[in-house]
Protein backbone atom coordinates (compact mmCIF):
# COMPACT_ATOMS: atom_id res chain seq x y z
CA UNK A 1 0.00 0.00 0.00
CA UNK A 2 1.41 3.74 -0.90
CA UNK A 3 2.33 5.60 1.90
CA UNK A 4 1.97 9.55 2.36
CA UNK A 5 4.34 11.42 3.50
CA UNK A 6 3.65 14.83 5.34
CA UNK A 7 5.97 17.21 5.11
CA UNK A 8 4.78 20.57 6.28
CA UNK A 9 4.77 21.30 10.23
CA UNK A 10 1.56 20.69 11.38
CA UNK A 11 2.51 20.94 15.10
CA UNK A 12 1.54 24.38 15.55
CA UNK A 13 -2.26 24.83 16.48
CA UNK A 14 -4.38 25.98 15.36
CA UNK A 15 -4.49 24.95 12.32
CA UNK A 16 -5.81 26.67 9.28
CA UNK A 17 -6.86 25.32 6.03
CA UNK A 18 -3.83 26.95 4.29
CA UNK A 19 -2.19 24.34 6.58
CA UNK A 20 -4.07 21.37 5.29
CA UNK A 21 -3.78 22.77 2.07
CA UNK A 22 0.20 22.99 2.36
CA UNK A 23 0.18 19.62 4.11
CA UNK A 24 -1.62 17.54 0.92
CA UNK A 25 0.59 19.95 -1.76
CA UNK A 26 4.04 19.57 -0.63
CA UNK A 27 3.44 15.82 0.92
CA UNK A 28 4.98 12.48 -1.18
CA UNK A 29 4.33 8.94 -1.78
CA UNK A 30 6.50 6.03 -0.97
CA UNK A 31 5.92 2.56 -1.24
CA UNK A 32 4.05 2.15 -4.36
CA UNK A 33 3.65 -1.05 -5.48
CA UNK A 34 1.94 -2.46 -8.57
CA UNK A 35 -1.37 -3.79 -7.21
CA UNK A 36 -1.82 0.02 -6.04
CA UNK A 37 -2.04 0.95 -9.35
CA UNK A 38 -5.70 0.57 -11.24
CA UNK A 39 -5.86 -2.09 -13.81
CA UNK A 40 -4.69 -1.86 -17.17
CA UNK A 41 -2.93 1.09 -16.06
CA UNK A 42 0.57 1.07 -18.57
CA UNK A 43 4.14 2.80 -16.77
CA UNK A 44 6.13 4.18 -19.00
CA UNK A 45 9.47 2.31 -19.11
CA UNK A 46 12.84 4.18 -19.86
CA UNK A 47 15.89 2.94 -21.57
CA UNK A 48 18.81 4.17 -23.56
CA UNK A 49 18.21 2.42 -26.62
CA UNK A 50 15.87 0.14 -28.69
CA UNK A 51 18.31 -2.75 -27.67
CA UNK A 52 17.47 -2.22 -24.01
CA UNK A 53 13.57 -2.71 -24.76
CA UNK A 54 11.63 -4.46 -22.43
CA UNK A 55 11.63 -8.22 -23.69
CA UNK A 56 7.92 -9.09 -23.27
CA UNK A 57 5.56 -5.81 -23.28
CA UNK A 58 1.95 -5.72 -23.12
CA UNK A 59 0.18 -3.75 -26.32
CA UNK A 60 0.42 -0.23 -25.94
CA UNK A 61 3.27 -0.06 -23.79
CA UNK A 62 5.55 3.16 -24.08
CA UNK A 63 9.23 4.12 -24.02
CA UNK A 64 10.74 6.34 -23.88
CA UNK A 65 14.80 6.14 -25.21
CA UNK A 66 16.96 8.72 -22.87
CA UNK A 67 19.80 8.92 -25.81
CA UNK A 68 16.80 10.24 -28.81
CA UNK A 69 14.80 11.62 -26.12
CA UNK A 70 12.17 9.62 -27.98
CA UNK A 71 8.85 7.98 -27.11
CA UNK A 72 8.32 4.86 -28.68
CA UNK A 73 4.58 2.84 -28.40
CA UNK A 74 4.73 -0.84 -28.59
CA UNK A 75 2.34 -1.83 -31.93
CA UNK A 76 1.31 -5.28 -31.22
CA UNK A 77 0.48 -7.88 -34.22
CA UNK A 78 -0.14 -4.61 -36.40
CA UNK A 79 -3.12 -5.22 -38.72
CA UNK A 80 -3.59 -9.37 -37.65
CA UNK A 81 -0.40 -9.45 -39.29
CA UNK A 82 1.39 -11.33 -35.75
CA UNK A 83 4.02 -8.57 -36.77
CA UNK A 84 5.01 -6.52 -33.75
CA UNK A 85 7.30 -3.44 -33.28
CA UNK A 86 8.36 -0.51 -31.25
CA UNK A 87 7.59 2.60 -33.34
CA UNK A 88 8.43 6.53 -32.11
CA UNK A 89 5.23 8.23 -31.43
CA UNK A 90 6.70 12.07 -31.04
CA UNK A 91 7.37 14.41 -29.38
CA UNK A 92 9.56 15.59 -33.11
CA UNK A 93 9.86 11.67 -35.02
CA UNK A 94 6.82 9.62 -35.87
CA UNK A 95 7.14 6.44 -37.81
CA UNK A 96 4.67 3.58 -38.95
CA UNK A 97 5.37 -0.01 -39.78
CA UNK A 98 5.96 -1.55 -43.77
CA UNK A 99 6.72 -4.62 -45.11
CA UNK A 100 9.99 -4.38 -47.80
CA UNK A 101 9.32 -5.62 -51.62
CA UNK A 102 13.08 -5.14 -52.52
CA UNK A 103 16.50 -4.57 -50.16
CA UNK A 104 16.60 -1.40 -48.83
CA UNK A 105 19.82 0.61 -46.84
CA UNK A 106 19.15 1.39 -43.32
CA UNK A 107 17.89 5.58 -43.51
CA UNK A 108 17.09 4.68 -47.89
CA UNK A 109 13.73 6.62 -49.12
CA UNK A 110 11.25 4.14 -49.82
CA UNK A 111 7.51 4.49 -51.94
CA UNK A 112 4.59 2.61 -51.38
CA UNK A 113 4.23 -0.47 -53.45
CA UNK A 114 0.90 -2.51 -52.56
CA UNK A 115 -0.39 -2.64 -49.10
CA UNK A 116 2.01 -2.05 -46.61
CA UNK A 117 5.00 -2.77 -49.10
CA UNK A 118 7.50 -0.29 -49.39
CA UNK A 119 10.94 -0.07 -52.23
CA UNK A 120 13.23 2.20 -52.03
CA UNK A 121 13.21 4.83 -54.34
CA UNK A 122 14.87 4.43 -57.41
CA UNK A 123 14.43 8.22 -59.55
CA UNK A 124 14.65 6.88 -62.86
CA UNK A 125 11.93 3.89 -62.77
CA UNK A 126 9.65 4.81 -59.78
CA UNK A 127 6.81 2.65 -58.97
CA UNK A 128 3.39 4.68 -59.14
CA UNK A 129 3.96 7.14 -61.59
CA UNK A 130 5.72 7.81 -64.65
CA UNK A 131 9.52 7.10 -64.42
CA UNK A 132 9.92 10.93 -63.63
CA UNK A 133 8.26 11.80 -59.93
CA UNK A 134 8.33 9.80 -56.84
CA UNK A 135 5.93 9.67 -53.93
CA UNK A 136 8.26 9.30 -50.90
CA UNK A 137 6.75 8.32 -47.71
CA UNK A 138 9.65 8.59 -45.81
CA UNK A 139 12.79 7.27 -44.39
CA UNK A 140 13.61 3.44 -43.29
CA UNK A 141 14.41 3.69 -39.91
CA UNK A 142 15.33 0.13 -38.85
CA UNK A 143 19.15 -0.34 -38.86
CA UNK A 144 20.29 2.72 -38.35
CA UNK A 145 22.77 3.47 -35.57
CA UNK A 146 22.24 5.55 -32.97
CA UNK A 147 24.28 7.68 -32.39
CA UNK A 148 24.81 8.34 -35.64
CA UNK A 149 27.56 7.50 -38.32
CA UNK A 150 29.20 4.91 -35.16
CA UNK A 151 29.01 1.66 -37.23
CA UNK A 152 28.47 0.26 -40.51
CA UNK A 153 25.18 -1.00 -40.99
CA UNK A 154 23.41 -3.78 -42.67
CA UNK A 155 21.26 -4.06 -45.41
CA UNK A 156 17.38 -4.61 -44.39
CA UNK A 157 16.08 -7.64 -46.85
CA UNK A 158 13.55 -7.95 -48.91
CA UNK A 159 10.54 -9.42 -47.10
CA UNK A 160 11.34 -7.67 -43.37
CA UNK A 161 9.32 -5.50 -41.75
CA UNK A 162 10.76 -1.96 -40.87
CA UNK A 163 9.93 0.95 -38.69
CA UNK A 164 9.84 3.81 -41.26
CA UNK A 165 10.50 7.84 -40.12
CA UNK A 166 7.07 9.25 -42.03
CA UNK A 167 7.22 12.72 -39.94
CA UNK A 168 8.99 15.37 -38.29
CA UNK A 169 13.16 14.85 -37.71
CA UNK A 170 14.16 11.80 -39.87
CA UNK A 171 16.84 9.45 -40.57
CA UNK A 172 17.84 9.75 -43.52
CA UNK A 173 21.08 8.67 -45.61
CA UNK A 174 23.31 10.24 -47.61
CA UNK A 175 25.32 7.44 -50.05
CA UNK A 176 29.28 7.46 -50.72
CA UNK A 177 29.78 9.43 -54.29
CA UNK A 178 30.23 7.83 -57.60
CA UNK A 179 31.86 10.41 -59.63
CA UNK A 180 29.78 13.03 -58.28
CA UNK A 181 31.20 15.74 -56.02
CA UNK A 182 31.88 14.57 -52.43
CA UNK A 183 30.16 17.85 -51.16
CA UNK A 184 27.18 17.18 -52.27
CA UNK A 185 27.45 14.70 -50.13
CA UNK A 186 27.48 16.77 -46.89
CA UNK A 187 25.43 17.08 -44.14
CA UNK A 188 25.50 20.93 -43.65
CA UNK A 189 23.00 22.14 -41.18
CA UNK A 190 19.88 24.04 -43.05
CA UNK A 191 20.30 22.79 -46.52
CA UNK A 192 18.23 20.93 -48.74
CA UNK A 193 17.78 17.41 -49.36
CA UNK A 194 16.61 15.82 -52.75
CA UNK A 195 16.17 12.21 -54.08
CA UNK A 196 19.78 11.02 -54.98
CA UNK A 197 19.83 9.46 -58.38
CA UNK A 198 20.44 5.47 -58.66
CA UNK A 199 23.95 6.36 -60.47
CA UNK A 200 24.85 8.49 -57.35
CA UNK A 201 24.11 5.55 -55.27
CA UNK A 202 26.88 2.88 -56.82
CA UNK A 203 23.77 1.81 -59.31
CA UNK A 204 23.24 -0.84 -56.50
CA UNK A 205 20.05 -2.74 -55.20
CA UNK A 206 20.78 -2.43 -52.00
CA UNK A 207 22.39 1.46 -52.51
CA UNK A 208 18.83 2.86 -53.91
CA UNK A 209 16.75 5.58 -51.57
CA UNK A 210 19.56 8.10 -50.70
CA UNK A 211 19.88 11.79 -49.99
CA UNK A 212 21.44 14.47 -52.16
CA UNK A 213 21.95 17.64 -51.10
CA UNK A 214 20.73 20.10 -53.21
CA UNK A 215 22.34 23.77 -53.71
CA UNK A 216 20.38 26.59 -53.96
CA UNK A 217 20.79 28.41 -57.24
CA UNK A 218 18.13 30.90 -58.81
CA UNK A 219 15.52 30.66 -56.75
CA UNK A 220 15.15 26.99 -57.16
CA UNK A 221 16.92 24.21 -54.61
CA UNK A 222 18.30 22.48 -57.18
CA UNK A 223 19.07 23.42 -61.26
CA UNK A 224 21.14 20.98 -62.48
CA UNK A 225 19.40 17.23 -64.01
CA UNK A 226 18.99 15.11 -62.33
CA UNK A 227 18.93 16.77 -59.17
CA UNK A 228 15.54 18.76 -59.00
CA UNK A 229 13.11 18.37 -56.01
CA UNK A 230 13.19 18.42 -52.60
CA UNK A 231 12.58 16.01 -49.80
CA UNK A 232 13.33 18.50 -46.72
CA UNK A 233 15.93 20.27 -44.57
CA UNK A 234 18.75 18.90 -42.54
CA UNK A 235 18.67 19.63 -38.66
CA UNK A 236 22.85 20.11 -37.98
CA UNK A 237 25.88 19.17 -39.77
CA UNK A 238 27.01 15.51 -39.29
CA UNK A 239 29.76 12.99 -39.85
CA UNK A 240 31.97 16.03 -38.94
CA UNK A 241 32.87 17.18 -42.50
CA UNK A 242 32.56 16.59 -46.36
CA UNK A 243 33.61 13.38 -46.55
CA UNK A 244 31.51 10.48 -46.16
CA UNK A 245 32.50 7.11 -45.44
CA UNK A 246 32.55 3.90 -47.88
CA UNK A 247 28.70 3.49 -47.37
CA UNK A 248 27.89 7.15 -46.51
CA UNK A 249 26.72 8.63 -43.70
CA UNK A 250 23.16 9.43 -42.03
CA UNK A 251 21.82 12.58 -41.37
CA UNK A 252 18.61 13.82 -38.98
CA UNK A 253 16.66 16.08 -41.74
CA UNK A 254 13.18 17.68 -41.27
CA UNK A 255 10.96 15.39 -43.34
CA UNK A 256 8.43 16.99 -45.72
CA UNK A 257 7.81 14.55 -48.66
CA UNK A 258 8.85 15.03 -52.44
CA UNK A 259 8.49 18.49 -53.86
CA UNK A 260 8.84 18.34 -57.56
CA UNK A 261 9.86 21.83 -58.61
CA UNK A 262 10.20 21.47 -62.21
CA UNK A 263 8.31 18.94 -65.09
CA UNK A 264 11.05 16.65 -66.73
CA UNK A 265 11.05 14.38 -69.39
CA UNK A 266 12.75 11.03 -69.41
Amino acid sequence: MATVNVIADLTQTPLTRQDLFDAWSTATLSAISSTDLSAGFLTVTVATSLDNAPASPVPGAMLWIADQQTMFCYHDEIEGTGVSLWLAVGPDIFETACLLAEPAWPGALVEPYLDRYVAPVNYTDSILDDGNNNRMIGNVHSGVPYPLNTTTPVTQESGTWVRVGIDGHVFGWIPNASGISEALFAGVASSGFGAAPVDASRDSTDMKGGLIRVIASAGRMGTIHPYYGFCGHSLYTSFGGDTASNWGQHVRYRFIGFSDQQDRTP
